[in-house]
């Protein structure tokens, strides 16, 4: 892996910085910025997966945030909406938060959990909102709270995924998608973690990933996972495209429609 060099614009290049900010703060120094490309030193595979920041192009969700990232290209001022503020590993709320800081706006970031409002609220900036709430009831009365704030960027990431069992966290994920749909700005991103397009996205090769391979033709298409009634509802509807589907989901938004 040692001199792999990946160019960045300048959305992308935020996202170096934080992912060479939590580098710093676990203490691994995984590459070199020169220039706008960063060139990786080949130590990524002895940091174990929970530890590795997501804007690494070793983790699984590398290419569908820096997809996302690249489609904001800088765009200033947007209203973006988390549901599931991060406390560890991953930590995308400290992202939104550095994209606010850098290109103005709102993140209003939604757990039911109080510990993450108080874990991260002291290193977030003013701009960042950590709501405690359900996040579906809360998205529902989105208007109440925010009136004439429409939604540019949606993250979703509330619930954890029972393989065995995922009904549950299907059906919040769909009951939030729906919410937020009338708050949504006339052209939006919405991005769901935790929907595999198949099971070779799947972040480890163990239990979970034998029993969802086994199970497969069960399932049927989609596989298990946070979106995978999203999926069910946006096909054929012309307001939505799916853009990148990998382990997370990245999809498009047009109030206007695209062509079919």
């Amino acid at each position: 892996m040692s001199g792999v060099a990946i160019s960045l614009n300048e959305s992308s290049f935020l996202a170096y910085e934080h992912f060479q900010s939590r580098v710093n703060r676990e203490g691994h120094l995984f590459g070199t910025l020169e220039g706008n490309v960063i060139v990786f030193s080949g130590e990524l595979d002895k940091v174990p997966y929970e530890t590795r920041s997501m804007l690494h192009p070793f983790h699984i969700n590398y290419f569908t945030f820096s997809t996302l990232l690249d489609k904001l290209n800088g765009r200033k001022d947007l209203t973006i909406v988390e549901t599931g503020t991060s406390a560890n590993a991953v930590d995308s709320t400290s992202l939104w938060d550095s994209w606010i800081r850098k290109f103005g706006g709102h993140l209003t970031t939604i757990d039911i959990d109080p510990s993450r409002k108080l874990i991260g609220q002291s290193r977030w900036c003013s701009q960042t909102e950590a709501v405690v709430s359900d996040s579906a009831e809360y998205l529902r009365n989105w208007k109440i709270h925010h009136p004439n704030q429409t939604i540019d960027v949606v993250y979703l990431d509330s619930w954890d995924v029972d393989w065995h069992n995922p009904t549950a966290c299907q059906k919040h994920g769909l009951a939030e998608f729906e919410a937020i749909i009338p708050c949504l700005s006339k052209h939006a991103w919405i991005l769901i973690d935790d929907t595999p397009k198949d099971p070779s996205w799947l972040p480890d090769r163990g239990a979970i990933y034998h029993y969802v391979s086994t199970n497969v033709h069960t399932f049927g298409d989609p596989i298990p996972g946070k979106g995978a009634l999203v999926l069910k509802m946006i096909e054929g509807d012309l307001r939505f495209r799916v853009v990148l589907h990998q382990y997370q989901l990245l999809i498009e938004y047009s109030a206007f429609g695209f062509s079919a």
